[in-house]
């Protein structure tokens, strides 16, 4: 069972891994389709590759280890899934011990994102800007607060629009482009197509809190599925001479 299980794993490991270095390769026409200018989609691309990596190398030590029934490899699968293991559950139990302090070092530096390099060209400032678009047409929000958070920023210095905040900030037309810019402008919380008033932390806690039952759910799955990889290493390990 073990060993197809690993199997299993390990051609994950290897659609996600060749998924990343597929983006690398042929990043020109991924950019081109999906219209992204910034490097944020690149970098992207090197976290799969680092995840894909280290799924296969895990999986690997499994299979062989489960094949061969080899105590060395068994143990190590078991010590490296353990390890993994112990970090989610310290990463659980500070995001819900240190949640205001969290929030602080994440409003500080979103903000800051916000006001130093949100329309700035090229280099940090693209990544920022696109990854901010993003966020704010997909959440329906604007900023981390509200739309306040663009008042003074390089942005809201550079541009002639009334209103502070970007289109992204925006309602989107049946034919998907940001409504004209003159229907979403006037003052803060008053605008009329405009998501300003709502903040990006506040809709994510408000995802967070509607899916609650399903993150749980899914998060106890995938710990459940590592405790039990561990439990049948540690069984195979001791069945072996």
């Amino acid at each position: 069972m073990m060993f197809v299980f690993n199997v299993a794993i390990l051609l994950c490991g290897c659609a996600v891994l060749g998924l990343g270095i597929w983006v690398v390769v042929d990043f020109s026409s991924f950019t081109a389709t999906l219209n992204a200018t910034s490097l944020l989609f690149q970098y992207a691309s090197y976290v799969v590759i680092v995840v894909g990596s280290i799924t296969i190398v895990m999986s690997f030590i499994g299979c062989v280890g489960a094949w061969k029934k080899n105590k060395c490899l068994l143990v190590t699968f078991a010590v490296i899934h353990m390890i993994f293991l112990l970090a989610e559950i310290a990463a659980i139990v500070m995001a819900f011990a240190f949640t205001s302090d969290l929030d602080r070092l994440l409003s500080d530096g979103a903000t800051k994102t916000i006001k130093e390099d949100y329309g700035v060209t090229g280099g940090v400032g693209s990544s920022v800007t696109v990854a901010w678009d993003f966020a704010q047409t997909t959440l329906k929000c604007c900023g981390y607060h509200n739309g306040n958070d663009y008042i003074g920023s390089y942005y809201d210095v550079i541009v002639t629009h009334a209103q502070p905040w970007p289109n992204s900030c925006c309602d989107l037309n049946a034919a998907g482009s940001y409504v004209d810019v003159t229907s979403c402008t006037g003052p803060i919380f008053n605008a009329a197509h405009s998501n300003s008033d709502q903040g990006c932390s506040t809709s994510l806690k408000n995802i967070v809190r509607e899916y609650a039952v399903v993150i749980g759910g899914v998060t106890i799955g995938v710990m459940m599925v590592q405790l039990l990889a561990v439990v049948f290493a540690c069984c195979i390990a001791s069945s072996v001479a």
